[in-house]
């Protein structure tokens, strides 16, 4: 077996699964400790400030202004 099959399979098939175990595992918890309303405008707000983190945290560092316009600038890698 290949080497790069396998990170294919664990990166991209085996994680994402258990990524949604674990936030179902979250989320069925919060069902019966919060119910149905609270757990899903939590969650809203969760993924609204990892949202907000990634608006501010996540930005191309080639962009440069040009008369008030933002032009995108590639550089040649």
């Amino acid at each position: 077996m290949h080497f790069e099959t396998l990170l294919y399979l664990v990166g991209y098939q085996v994680f994402p699964h258990i990524g949604m175990f674990m936030l179902s595992l979250g989320t069925g918890g919060m069902y019966d400790y919060l119910g149905f309303g609270p757990t899903y405008i939590f969650l809203g707000f969760f993924i609204l400030t990892f949202r907000m983190i990634s608006v501010f945290t996540i930005r191309n560092k080639n962009r440069s202004e040009k008369n008030g316009k933002q032009t995108i600038v590639y550089s040649k890698q």
